[in-house]
């Protein structure tokens, strides 16, 4: 008799047996028979790789190899499994099959009064526990894999009866809780702790020592939640070649129900491909800020952070866009001073309209202001600065009869920003037209969709970013062959590779040319640089023409008015 410790699944309905525990005693037992011409057999032993007959020398067991060997083909193997039920130990089960434990045949055998079905030892319930069959749970980690719990449970109740299908729902979000901790540990061999918050962060903490994960930081400030910092390097990368050489702007937006704590995020677009299905630059995902507060410490923790990973590079070119949130927009400014900020036109439009209909300005006399401040021919369009103050003192005039409260808003607030943060920027060049942050809403919908509109435990929403960032850049890739969902912008055609001669190139070579893709600054036709190299300028937008001319100049004449001449 011996204590085996390993695992041996009984899925016998109705039974539960423990295993590797103490109070479950297995004994698996194998007899051998030489098979003889006169049908008769002598019970014979197996000990260090031979066949033995067992002696007794002085009330002692010995066992005597056999000479010559006999045949494994001429042995018959009796193998007997022996067990007890855990409720009742004097109820026991014998199981005997031959040959090797891959036969398909076998004997029960029970021995004793079956003492009835109890309830489980860890349910509160008093119902009598009947385990699930082992194929059905089988079934159910596999519909897991795709399926929702409830679709599951669904599934398997319709497919098997009463007795053979899921005890509950419950049992069945159990098993996919188990299963991801079973997945979990299988991929790094590490028990995860998953209780509450706390241990999430310890588990990030690991990860980040280990310098094998997107969470760069981890940010500690006494009253407040730990933050995170999360971004690869090519992220990086990708911020000092697009962003700072003025081709894309860094959008900032704050998303809300991911996690326990808000999630910051950063985009911008990848001008380098576009999408095979709309011929549009795709919108990248950048560094990400997950943080409970959202003041004007917490937010400098994370642009400051960034800058110092941009210290190699000019940032004077590089523009942040983000609504009107007040501690965002300082931290941004204190972080970058050299560096452009632009507000978004409709956060800025929809404030403006909710101000008015606070005031209890009619539908018409607020249409009217909203139109002379963001309509085609509205202040943000404005000509220059001082077509801009002309048209804000219109605007004031005609509000100071409609709203007092409001007029003060304009005056205190709007007008400023406008200027500062819309107007400003148009007619610097760091922007065509008023900027919306369309991208940023596009992306926190991407967001969503990630985690399947629900708030996800941390580690989890960590894991979902990881993907989501590999796999932008995977598809980045893809486009020098000419795979995937982008295309090579008309910029970056030249790296377009046959897919004959990227198989032939080593893995070294392949790094190269993707690095030299991925640094490549395409002249900016916004500006001119001297022909020494040593002056960049931002070309005239006007071109000396006339408000409003289509002709081209040495076509369009000029008319002089004739003066009466006075005699």
């Amino acid at each position: 008799m011996k204590r085996n410790s390993k695992k041996i699944q009984v899925s016998i309905p109705g039974f539960k047996y423990t295993h590797n525990s103490i109070q479950l005693i297995i004994q698996i037992s194998a007899k051998f028979w030489p098979k003889s011409s006169s049908g008769s057999i002598k019970n014979i032993f197996r000990k260090n790789g031979s066949f033995c007959y067992q002696k007794k020398v002085n009330g002692k067991r010995t066992y005597v190899p056999i000479t010559p060997q006999p045949d494994l083909s001429d042995i018959i193997e009796l193998s007997r499994h022996y067990t007890s039920l855990k409720a009742d130990q004097s109820y026991k089960k014998r199981v005997s099959w031959l040959g090797s434990r891959e036969c398909t045949i076998a004997i029960v055998e029970y021995l004793g009064k079956f003492p009835g079905l109890v309830p489980h030892g860890n349910s509160k319930r008093k119902t009598e526990y009947i385990r699930t069959p082992t194929d059905v749970m089988d079934e159910m980690t596999n519909l897991l894999k795709t399926d929702k719990p409830m679709d599951v449970y669904n599934k398997l109740t319709c497919k098997y009866d009463e007795l053979s299908g899921p005890s509950s729902k419950r049992q069945v979000y159990d098993k996919k809780q188990t299963d991801r901790k079973r997945e979990r540990r299988n991929n790094d061999d590490r028990q995860y702790n998953r209780w509450n918050i706390a241990d999430h962060i310890r588990e990030i903490d690991y990860l980040v020592a280990e310098g094998d994960s997107i969470v760069k930081s981890i940010v500690r400030d006494q009253g407040k939640a730990p933050c995170l910092i999360l971004y690869s390097d090519e992220q990086i990368s990708d911020i000092k070649t697009l962003c700072c050489s003025g081709q894309t702007i860094l959008g900032i937006d704050k998303t809300f129900n991911l996690c326990y704590m808000h999630v910051t995020a950063t985009c911008y677009k990848q001008t380098s491909v576009t999408k095979d299905s709309t011929n549009d630059a795709p919108i990248f995902l950048g560094p990400l800020y997950i943080h409970d507060n959202s003041d004007f410490e917490t937010y400098s923790n994370f642009f400051n952070h960034l800058r110092t990973k941009l210290t190699d590079v000019d940032k004077s070119r590089l523009v942040f866009g983000s609504d009107e949130e007040q501690a965002m927009v300082n931290s941004i400014m204190s972080a970058f001073p050299d560096s452009g900020h632009i507000l978004c036109k409709r956060h800025l439009y929809q404030n403006t309209k909710q101000k008015l209909l606070d005031d209890c300005v009619d539908k018409q006399d607020r249409q009217v202001i909203l139109d002379s401040i963001f309509g085609k021919e509205g202040l943000i369009n404005a000509d220059d600065s001082v077509c801009f103050d002309e048209m804000s003192a219109d605007i004031e005039d005609r509000a100071r009869e409609l709203s007092g409260k409001f007029t003060r808003y304009f005056q205190n607030k709007l007008k400023k920003n406008l200027k500062e943060k819309v107007h400003k920027p148009i007619l610097a060049g760091l922007v065509d037209k008023a900027w919306t942050n369309n991208n940023c809403e596009s992306l926190n919908h991407v967001l969503k969709q990630a985690v399947d509109w629900k708030s996800k435990p941390l580690l989890d929403l960590v894991n979902k970013l990881t993907i989501l960032i590999d796999t932008q850049f995977k598809d980045l890739k893809k486009a020098l062959v000419g795979t995937g969902q982008f295309r090579l912008a008309s910029a970056h055609e030249h790296f377009s590779v046959k897919r004959t001669v990227w198989v032939s190139k080593t893995n070294e070579e392949r790094s190269r040319l993707y690095r030299r893709f991925r640094l490549y600054i395409p002249k900016d036709k916004k500006t001119v640089t001297s022909t020494d190299g040593k002056l960049t300028i931002v070309k005239p937008r006007a071109l000396g023409k006339k408000v409003g001319q289509k002709k081209r100049k040495r076509n369009e004449k000029t008319f002089t008015q004739k003066k009466a001449r006075s005699d």
